[in-house]
């Protein structure tokens, strides 16, 4: 039986992932770290309400098999750079640090598509400094999952987000062959994806691309 930590359960990817995790057998204990308190009915989900600004008193409580990081804000939210940076990077790499020190084997990392730490904008700009210093980490095991616009309904309200979600929720279909790696994603099918990296033998850091896991996603439906 496994252990899993998941930050960011509130938000849209990381509620499908401990959905996810719920269901499946393989894992005893799920625990939540989060700003707000995440209910529930299922006894081996065990929620933490945590301060990140001082992560590190929460050092004992960041060890489990695996670590699902799904933290992340925007520009919009964030109000500045300066803020974004903080908690997008700076979060990150603390709980990544001490993951590290505790010795949690596999770390999942839900990035962006055209993440680069040379990229002219700034939000995939830090998305790709963090996925640099991850690697530098040498997890035993580190997945790197870069889906483009994600599908799903949010507690949040993202307007250009929305706007990208409206076009998709019209013309996803469409979008096949060598343009599935512009495909807007759907939360839950990435989720699933990602449970099912989770399961795979597998060793060193490995980048997950949107066309990746939407062909994982096709082959699956014709099973």
């Amino acid at each position: 039986m496994k252990s899993a930590i998941v930050f960011g359960a509130n938000g849209l990817v990381g509620k499908e992932i401990l959905r996810k995790l719920e269901e499946n057998p393989a894992y005893s204990k799920i625990l939540v770290l989060s700003r707000r308190y995440v209910a529930s009915d299922n006894p081996k989900i065990v929620s933490e309400v945590i301060n990140f600004e001082n992560i590190h008193k929460y050092w004992a409580m960041i060890s489990a098999d695996e670590l699902y990081y799904c933290l992340g804000t925007t520009m919009n939210q964030a109000k500045s750079k300066a803020k974004f940076f903080h908690i997008e990077y700076n979060y990150c790499l603390n709980i990544a640090k001490i993951a590290k020190h505790n010795k949690i084997k596999k770390f999942f990392y839900i990035s962006s598509k055209g993440a680069n730490e040379n990229s002219l904008f700034y939000y995939l700009k830090v998305k790709g400094q963090i996925e640099q210093e991850l690697k530098a980490l040498d997890f035993p095991t580190l997945a790197i999952f870069r889906p483009w616009i994600l599908l799903g309904k949010r507690e949040q309200f993202r307007f250009f987000e929305s706007i990208f979600k409206f076009f998709f929720s019209i013309f996803n279909f469409l979008f096949i062959g060598p343009l599935t790696h512009i495909k807007g994603m759907p939360a839950k099918g990435l989720a699933d994806y990602v449970l099912n990296t989770a399961s795979v033998v597998m060793s060193g850091a490995k980048i997950h691309y949107n066309n990746e896991i939407h062909s994982y996603l096709n082959n699956k439906k014709k099973q």
